[in-house]
């Protein structure tokens, strides 16, 4: 009797542990879409940015004028857009590869999927390498950390060794 009521046990509790794992991927779930309409939202305001200076731009051209130098540009809304928009991405992207429990083997030959955690690969054995990341520095523009060796910013697209060169 008390074999049945074990194997009645491990059932209700794999069903459990079932729940509970659809119940963390729906709430990640929601968390995406959450980001990806964030994401949305600032992508439509960026637009709307360049459109209203694509505007001042036509009138100047139309009404024969010639364009100022000042022309109103909201460069530090456009660089806070930016960089908002590529927190959310680099969340987002977290999130997703977080849900992916397996990854590829490193080995060009074998290829085959691995856990997250493993340390070597089942078929071919070879160490698998967590990818680090390289030397930081901080964007001259925008603050936010960018690979040492870049020659642009990856988030407001500003040159980096130009300018750098320019303060020695």
């Amino acid at each position: 009797m008390s074999n049945w009521q074990d194997k009645v046990g491990e059932i209700g509790t794999k069903v459990t542990d079932a729940v509970e794992q659809q119940k963390q991927r729906i709430a990640q779930s929601q968390e995406a879409g959450a980001m990806q309409k964030q994401i949305q939202t600032l992508f439509d305001k960026k637009a709307m940015l360049y459109f209203n200076i694509g505007q001042q731009v036509y009138e100047f051209v139309r009404k024969g004028n010639v364009i100022p130098d000042e022309i109103s540009i909201p460069g530090e809304e456009l660089r806070e857009i930016d960089v908002n928009i590529f927190n959310l991405q680099g969340r987002l992207n977290a999130l997703e590869t977080a849900n992916q429990s397996t990854l590829l083997c490193t080995n060009e030959d074998c290829r085959e999927p691995i856990q997250a955690d493993d340390k070597f690969c089942g078929t071919c054995g070879r160490k698998q390498e967590k990818p680090t990341v390289g030397p930081q520095v901080q964007c001259i523009q925008c603050e936010q950390n960018i690979p040492e060796h870049a020659k642009f910013c990856n988030i407001c697209g500003t040159g980096q060794k130009a300018v750098k060169n320019y303060a020695l």
